[in-house]
């Protein structure tokens, strides 16, 4: 769409962004997707340095292959990780992506004071539009025992993306822990309709 070429931190380069494209938007678990996604990154950042967006998916990737790559192919990645998140932060500090990717960092971090004001400014600004902001708040919210609370994260995050199984996994887990058994039914059930292809 043409309003994609609007949002900050975005490259007016086609080849740059044409790389950025090429590369797995999910971060697909499997090493050599990963190591290609890199790759792609990689390369939309040297033809564009000022490539935000791209400088963000390349952080998480790097983030994302200390877990899907063995210690002997991801110990490279370690290194790289926070100068491309510091990139990130400093061509568009005020993105929702970026708020949620270093909120997630410093949850990551145990830094949970600094995660939730980070979240809740991504949320504050974008909240209305951004499920991952929404998805990755609950489940902070979550891990700190803060069940209620987390609850209408959730479920905003499902209304802005309610085919995404992530969602729908920690919604229903949600309602189960909250003892809202017929809900969580529900919700399990919506979910597998909404992602036939993960049953």
């Amino acid at each position: 769409a043409a309003g994609e070429f609007n949002r900050p931190g975005m490259t007016t380069n086609v080849q740059a962004y044409e790389a950025y494209l090429r590369a797995d938007p999910d971060l697909n678990p499997v090493p050599e997707e990963t190591l290609e996604s890199i790759a792609y990154l990689e390369n939309a950042v040297a033809i564009d340095p000022n490539f935000g967006i791209a400088w963000n998916a390349l952080y998480r990737a790097y983030e994302s292959a200390n877990i899907s790559l063995p210690p002997e192919l991801s110990a490279e990645f370690v290194n790289l990780a926070a100068p491309a998140r510091e990139r990130a932060l400093a061509l568009m500090p005020e993105s929702a992506e970026v708020l949620v990717s270093n909120a997630v960092f410093q949850r990551r971090m145990g830094n949970f004071i600094d995660a939730e004001e980070l979240f809740l400014a991504a949320i504050t600004r974008y909240g209305n539009s951004d499920a991952e902001a929404n998805l990755n708040y609950g489940e902070m919210l979550w891990s700190v025992g803060r069940i209620n609370d987390a609850l209408p994260y959730l479920q905003r995050a499902r209304r802005l993306d309610p085919k995404q199984a992530d969602i729908a996994i920690r919604l229903a887990t949600t309602l189960l822990a909250l003892e809202q058994f017929e809900e969580a039914r529900a919700e399990t059930l919506r979910g597998i309709a909404a992602n036939p292809g993960n049953g």
